[in-house]
């Protein structure tokens, strides 16, 4: 099974993540529109995680300005 890992960036409008492999090429990826309500954001990102999960994910990076 490839490496893989997930990256969560977190914008003022939107929220992006996405599955790459171990080269950095994306495997999966999905944008929605962010939120100022800080309980719906965590909701979110669980959400998108557990969406683009390929059941075997090593790591995860998170952007946040």
């Amino acid at each position: 099974m490839a490496r893989t890992s997930v990256g969560l960036d977190v914008g003022g409008t939107r929220i992006r993540v996405a599955l790459v492999d171990e080269t950095g090429a994306i495997l999966r990826k999905k944008i929605v529109d962010g939120t100022r309500d800080p309980e719906r954001a965590v909701q979110v990102f669980i959400e998108l995680v557990t969406e683009i999960d390929d059941g075997a994910f090593e790591a995860t990076g998170v952007g946040i300005p």
